[in-house]
């Protein structure tokens, strides 16, 4: 059942919500970024995490309806005290990810302000994460871990490794397999997440903020307990950030330590490349779709141009669209691993996937805003697995 918040300003001009007999100041908050002099300042309210900090862990089931939620401190328990179990007999693994308002505007030709509020503002819009088929949901859940696959459905699970060399279209299937409602992770549903830890951390460069996770291994192999790492490393943090680094052979003891996560999402970044659902690229132009039901291998008309144009040329992203569609697309290169994006992109004409995140051994390349748009959609690699979303 959705909230019935009323939004109303008082004789003094401030806005403010109503929930119920509850009346609070509703202020959006975000993050400017001056492309030119690669910046960053916060504005709008100081509570800069009042979303984030929402997002948790929680096992749910095949029908989508949440199990329990997890210790917000160790997952391997449940909110309540109880051992939590994490191998998919109580559900998948997943992050709860409240829906949230966005506005974005491109101001004195090179200033990007991105704005978040948990209630519907002047001038802001419903994240497109959280309208799916045309209806509007008030939660996502995006899996905690890197896909694995068993009995032909992805999961997100505890304990396993993920699971790799498949085709977008392989994965999709596996997805659907689970039933109504679950997909392979999406653009828009990654496109929200960029943008929460982006406001929070104040910067793209999160592998600066954040750790650089399970990024900067060498000399491995594409099998367990190489390049890949096993899913659940970060169960000790439960919804909290943060990260171990290892920078050296795959097949070191130490490197079996190395992940990231951000509030609940395990190797964001790193360990392998995800693929990503719901957008296409066509000669450069990203197209979007938020039907998941329509999502295929082609550009077909559920599919919307986002009227823009990435970078012809590969490499670190200097400057970005100016636009609140496609958000995070690199429109001009020549950045590098501590300016711009931060973080690398491929592209190439004809019909092209999407694949974001980097891997294992990707180094500083790898990151929140690593993009793979070179890749056809019959194309797969050791490197490359999925994650699981609803």
């Amino acid at each position: 059942m959705k909230r019935k918040i009323e939004v109303y300003e008082d004789r003094d001009g401030n806005i403010l919500a109503k929930n119920g007999d509850m009346i609070a100041t509703a202020a959006g908050y975000g993050l400017e970024w001056d492309q030119d002099a690669d910046a960053y300042r916060r504005i709008g309210d100081s509570n800069y995490i009042l979303i984030q900090e929402k997002m948790r862990r929680c096992t749910v089931l095949d029908n989508g309806e949440v199990n329990y939620y997890l210790d917000a401190y160790d997952s391997t328990k449940k909110a309540d005290g109880d051992d939590a179990v994490l191998d998919g007999t109580d559900g998948q693994v997943m992050v709860e990810i409240p829906a949230f308002y966005y506005k974005y505007s491109f101001t004195e030709g090179s200033k990007h302000r991105y704005m978040l509020s948990e209630v519907k503002l002047g001038g802001y819009e419903l994240h497109p994460a959280f309208i799916l088929e045309g209806k509007e949901v008030g939660k996502r859940y995006m899996g905690a871990y890197d896909a694995e696959v068993v009995d032909d459905k992805l999961c997100s699970i505890s304990g396993t490794y993920p699971y790799c060399d498949k085709t977008i279209g392989e994965y999709r299937t596996y997805a659907r397999n689970r039933g109504a409602d679950w997909f392979q992770q999406d653009y828009n549903l990654t496109f929200a997440v960029q943008l929460l830890a982006m406001i929070e951390y104040g910067t793209m460069n999160l592998q600066s903020a954040l750790g650089d996770g399970r990024t900067q291994l060498s000399g491995g192999t594409w099998e367990d307990g190489s390049y890949y790492g096993q899913s659940g490393l970060s169960n000790n943090r439960g919804n909290r950030s943060g990260n171990v680094e290892y920078s050296g052979d795959a097949d070191d003891d130490g490197a079996d330590a190395a992940y990231m996560s951000y509030r609940g999402i395990e190797n964001l970044y790193g360990n392998v490349w995800n693929m990503v659902d719901g957008v296409k690229f066509n000669d450069y132009v990203p197209y979007i779709s938020n039907t998941p039901s329509e999502w295929s291998d082609e550009l077909t008309s559920d599919y919307v141009s986002t009227g823009i144009k990435q970078s012809t040329r590969k490499g670190y992203g200097r400057q970005l669209a100016p636009t609140g569609a496609g958000m995070f697309i690199s429109s001009v290169s020549g950045g590098s691993t501590s300016a711009g994006t931060t973080d690398y992109y491929y592209q190439n004409s004809g019909l092209r996937i999407l694949l974001v995140g980097a891997g294992a051994n990707d180094g500083l390349k790898a990151g929140a805003w690593g993009l793979l748009c070179n890749w056809a959609a019959s194309h797969s690699y050791a490197s490359v697995g999925a994650r699981l979303v609803r």
